[in-house]
């Protein structure tokens, strides 16, 4: 009997996997919560844990981080209880990741220490990549930008010795973050550049056209409308290519705020208006959907 119902909560699992993939979150956070009315036929600790853990992550998709935190904090406390080091540093790391979305720094920050302290003991290296990048996240939001810097650079460098060219990326992003919130554009491009190249090299269609959207907001920055309009015009081609809905409302909007820059209102009212009939479309196609 337990056997049949730890399958079922298996399978449970899986299709609130898939809900998530089609985007349909509160449907997979149903699931999720019936897998906790069963818990006590379970007896599999791991999956227990692991299920706590989707449901925070869901709530966190839905940017409810009050629930999100309710339910990571359940993890973290049976993977204490159990001694499970390996989920007690992921969940170290959720936790800080959910209070610093709640504006709580002091709290987020007191669970990259506990997570930096337990990674000397039992973490692997994208554990690790993963806590300096929270930190960095962290104090990014609270405006320390050279801490932040160091925490990114570290991820990026260890990232960059394993091969793992998704966090290179990720924490190229970041660094450029900082200094766009500085008002650096130029600093900021070279980032971007560099994150252009490693998304071809990795050929990511899906978010080159993103990185262009990016450097053409950047040079609206620097005044550089010419090489705005350019890079705009290859994120819009990429994009629709790549028939990326949401991704071309970003370039929408990306003219509208080069042509208010230049101060020609025509061309800008046309793009609001071709945002405005996407964004519409977007949505009606999600509701019938």
């Amino acid at each position: 009997m337990i056997k049949d119902t730890l399958s079922y909560a298996r399978s449970l699992r899986g299709r609130a996997y898939v809900y998530r993939q089609l985007g349909q979150v509160t449907l997979a956070i149903d699931i999720l919560k019936h897998i906790m009315v069963i818990k006590d036929a379970i007896k599999d600790s791991r999956l227990f844990i692991n299920v706590l853990s989707n449901l925070s992550d869901r709530y966190k998709d839905l940017a409810d981080y009050t629930n999100a935190l309710d339910f990571a904090l359940q993890a973290l406390q049976l993977s204490e209880k159990l001694g499970h080091n390996d989920k007690i540093s992921n969940n170290y790391i959720t936790t800080a990741n959910i209070y610093r979305h709640l504006g709580e720094y002091d709290n987020a920050l007191r669970y990259t220490d506990k997570a930096n302290h337990l990674s000397s003991i039992d973490s692997t290296i994208t554990d690790l990549n993963r806590l300096h990048n929270q930190s960095g996240l962290i104090y990014l939001d609270m405006e320390q930008y050279q801490k932040a810097l160091d925490y990114f650079q570290l991820a990026y460098n260890s990232n960059k010795m394993i091969g793992d060219i998704a966090g290179m990326g990720r924490e190229l992003g970041n660094i450029s973050d900082i200094f766009q919130e500085q008002g650096n554009y130029k600093r900021s491009l070279e980032y971007l550049f560099e994150l252009l190249k490693l998304t071809k090299e990795a050929i990511e269609m899906r978010y080159i056209g993103d990185k262009y959207n990016e450097i053409a907001n950047n040079f609206i920055e620097l005044k550089e409308y010419d090489l705005a309009k350019k890079y705009v015009d290859t994120a819009l081609m990429y994009d629709s290519q790549m028939r990326l809905g949401g991704r071309i409302l970003m370039d929408y909007q990306t003219y509208v705020d080069l042509y208010e820059t230049i101060g020609n209102s025509k061309k800008s009212l046309d793009y609001h208006k071709k945002y405005a009939i996407l964004k519409d479309s977007i949505y009606t196609e999600k509701k019938s959907g």
